[in-house]
């Protein structure tokens, strides 16, 4: 039988033990402290401007599932061309129906597909993948847009959203100056940018301003009637 005497050793024996335990688990936090708070930055965001390893990592993942998604979209449109499919064009994921008027020409370096119009000349619709936020990319556009005074013409911004995913449409009419120096005056310009995960789907249509208004339902219905 104990003692009280033996008892209370035993308690004072645990007391001791607890507090070792206590003071090597508070050394072991010290030892690791809690990692820094983050901005809860988007990885998109940090894609966007890679400051650090996680934004440099961020945009590699996002450059890999470009390329991923690149191969994918040849391979679709390869099989729809062999099984008699050719008005379905697939770019980015997305699946676009191209009226059969449509005359499918060759790709440019940064263009996937390139369609002219029957009996317009002058008229241009180009499919294409790109990266960079929106406004970049239609202050880009902007600059391509001349009016008489030689300053960027006054363009109309709307937003729309199909099958979940952002579509921004940026239209105006003036002097187009394409990207490898040549003015095309007296020209409507219509650029689209849908955004999607990896890089933004760009459908862009320039036409001689007086005959903008046989196409521009038309282009609407193919840029907003796309599915996934």
């Amino acid at each position: 039988m104990k003692t009280r005497g033996s008892v209370w050793n035993i308690v004072k024996v645990f007391a001791v033990s607890g507090v070792g335990v206590g003071l090597a688990l508070g050394g072991c936090e010290q030892r690791t402290p809690a990692p820094p708070a983050q901005n809860n930055q988007p990885l998109g965001n940090l894609a966007s401007n890679p400051q650090s390893i996680a934004g440099k990592s961020a945009q590699a993942g996002k450059n890999a599932a470009a390329g991923m998604q690149g191969a994918q979209d040849a391979a679709a449109n390869a099989a729809n061309q062999l099984s008699g499919q050719g008005n379905e064009l697939v770019v980015g994921g997305l699946k676009f129906s191209i009226p059969g008027a449509w005359k499918s020409g060759t790709p440019g370096q940064f263009v996937l597909a390139t369609y002219t119009l029957p009996n317009v000349s002058g008229s241009q619709i180009n499919f294409s993948t790109a990266g960079g936020d929106v406004n970049s990319n239609l202050n880009r556009w902007r600059g391509q847009i001349k009016g008489a005074d030689g300053q960027p013409a006054a363009g109309d911004v709307s937003e729309h959203t199909v099958s979940g995913q952002r579509v921004t449409i940026y239209k105006a009419t003036g002097t187009f100056e394409s990207m490898s120096g040549g003015k095309q005056p007296n020209t409507a310009f219509r650029g689209a940018i849908i955004q999607m995960p990896s890089q933004s789907v760009f459908v862009r249509l320039t036409v001689p301003a007086d005959k903008a208004k046989l196409i521009d339902a038309e282009w609407e219905r193919v840029v907003l009637g796309f599915t996934r």
